[in-house]
């Protein structure tokens, strides 16, 4: 499954159909508004200003994939090596290979919620000082009516202002995933599992992406109610009726599903670079002091005699190929002589 290109198929019909949803919603909002000039910096109008937006967004994102997801993924792995150092060991384990197209798109979701939610809370401060509003076209006006007008007018922004944020905001979670992709965690020490407490075992990944979906979490509801129900609402005094509390329901599962499609292309580049990138981050983390260690099967004792049989020999199937193994192993090893020969005192010398 892991090689499959079938695996592909999801993702990529999942991104060109989130990508041409968005851009016909922005272009029923910017293709009458031809003396608008949503970005300052480019001399086009509203509806090129958008296209030139997305045209040079996802490069953007699949550079900066390049560039910043090891990097930051290492800075991650000192900071949860040195936080847990007094209980914990870091390693890495042979985790399974298999990850489904289902899987890429859902990998998708947290760092969505998070661009949509936080560009809530910015969009204020990106209306005054990256895009101008102009008085609406009095075509789409006449189409849409004014209420509806400004209603696509402010998804358009929020959509637009979530594409912005992906810049800063993807490198964090790319780096959470090549974390997790290769099997970096942090487990308690030997001496730590004679207390009273459960055995306790995490991707460094996940450990920082826990943080980073713990306020998307939190923070995309109330942005939302806010947006879409509040300022409409109760400020606005937009009618409550039927049609339109559906249509802020649809919205508020729509933006993200939107955003979720600009993020494919960086998911799939991942997928493509996994052993490559996967080298890289195991080499730092032997020298950080890891090993390769092998999963437990968590089994159910039915019969009480299973419990002085005899231990039953572990499985390394993984995702980590029979040679990759020998190299952290031999790796780990070495840098463990070797910090052992640096530490050894030498004898006085003798007068």
């Amino acid at each position: 499954m892991v090689s499959s290109k079938v695996r592909y198929a999801l993702p990529v019909l999942f991104f060109v159909v989130g990508v041409w949803a968005a851009i016909q919603i922005i272009v029923d909002v910017t293709v009458a508004a031809e003396a608008s000039d949503i970005l300052s910096v480019w001399a086009g109008s509203a509806y090129e200003d958008i296209l030139f937006v997305i045209a040079v967004g996802i490069p953007i994102l699949l550079v900066e994939y390049m560039g910043l997801s090891v990097p930051l993924a290492i800075v991650f792995l000192v900071v949860a090596r040195n936080y847990k150092r007094a209980s914990y060991e870091m390693n890495i384990m042979n985790i399974g290979s298999e990850f489904g197209g289902a899987r890429m798109i859902r990998r998708a979701v947290a760092p969505a919620l998070f661009s949509v939610s936080t560009s809530e809370f910015l969009k204020g401060w990106v209306r005054g000082n990256v895009f101008t509003l102009t008085d609406l076209p009095s075509e789409l006006q006449t189409l849409y009516g004014p209420i509806n007008m400004q209603v696509m007018y402010e998804i358009s922004l929020t959509l637009i202002a979530s594409l912005l944020l992906l810049v800063v905001v993807l490198p964090l979670f790319s780096a959470t995933w090549v974390l997790n992709d290769a099997g970096v965690v942090t487990h308690l020490k030997e001496d730590k599992m004679r207390i009273r407490q459960c055995p306790d075992m995490q991707g460094v990944g996940r450990w920082v992406g826990n943080t980073l979906g713990g306020y998307a979490l939190i923070a995309f509801p109330v942005a939302m109610f806010l947006t879409q129900f509040y300022q409409p609402y109760l400020v606005d005094l937009r009618p409550i009726t039927p049609t339109n509390l559906l249509i802020s329901f649809l919205w508020i599962l729509g933006l993200p599903l939107l955003v979720m499609a600009f993020i494919i292309p960086i998911i799939v580049l991942n997928e493509l670079s996994q052993k490559r990138i996967r080298k890289r981050i195991t080499s730092y983390a032997v020298r950080l002091g890891a090993t390769v260690v092998l999963k437990r099967k968590v089994e159910k004792v039915e019969k009480p005699e299973i419990l002085v049989k005899k231990k039953r020999k572990e499985m390394c199937e993984g995702i980590l190929e029979a040679d990759e193994v020998v190299e952290i192993v031999t790796s780990a090893k070495g840098v463990k002589t070797y910090k052992r020969k640096k530490n050894k005192k030498r004898p006085p010398k003798k007068e």
